[in-house]
């Protein structure tokens, strides 16, 4: 049972404030996604968590929708504790669909999304072993990427252009990527369908943002 795992925030390190989180249930066989999850975060609340200017600068690059969702995140964002325990509750609803089966919980990239999130379950009284269950479940997309030979294109073509189906044929079916750019939920969709293809045997090439790389 993979699940992937976003975060929209106001720096890169693991105390990072949260503006939000978006996760989503997939499967590895083929491309949907069975359940989602996603709130919007007030930083009120947050003052123990770090806000980097590079990083809120960055945002203000963002296309227009991304900025007016950061916006809502701002005025219409619900308290931290609430939202990490909405989140706590709908883990514990998706492993118990599935009983016994061992659950993987993924990220794009290992130092930012599990990191902050797990420093924000404990920092607000949560435990994260008992959210996740265990360390040994953490995976992460650009080590996946990295061993299954996905490529890096240049800066300005799509985010993620094509997919190359098993064979070495060209294959659109994962087309552009879907919804508001830097939005959790729309970003975690993304993410476990590319880990999904991998996972069905398609290569592709990847395209990392390069201000998402300059934003710390």
């Amino acid at each position: 049972m993979p699940i992937m795992i976003d975060l929209e925030t106001l720096a890169v390190t693991p105390d990072a404030v949260m503006l939000s989180i978006g996760a989503c249930e997939f499967s590895y066989t083929n491309d949907t996604v069975l359940n989602s999850f996603y709130r919007r975060i007030t930083p009120t609340g947050q003052e123990y968590g770090r806000i980097d200017p590079r990083t809120l600068a960055w945002h203000m690059l963002l296309p227009d929708d991304a900025r007016r969702e950061m916006a809502k995140c701002l005025t219409d964002g619900m308290h931290i504790k609430q939202a990490l325990s909405d989140f706590a509750d709908w883990m514990a609803h998706t492993k118990s669909d599935h009983g016994p089966t061992p659950m993987h919980v993924w990220s794009h990239g290992a130092t930012f999304d599990t990191p902050i999130t797990i420093f924000h379950l404990s920092r607000n009284g949560f435990d994260p072993d008992a959210v996740f269950g265990s360390h040994r479940i953490f995976r992460d997309t650009r080590t996946l990427y990295d061993v299954v030979g996905f490529k890096e294109v240049p800066s300005g073509d799509d985010y993620l252009t094509y997919m190359l189906a098993q064979g070495g044929t060209w294959s659109k079916r994962m087309g552009k990527k879907e919804g508001i750019e830097h939005h959790a939920l729309s970003d975690a969709i993304f993410q476990a369908r590319c880990v999904s293809s991998v996972f069905q045997g398609r290569r592709g090439v990847y395209l990392t943002n390069k201000r998402e790389e300059n934003a710390g």
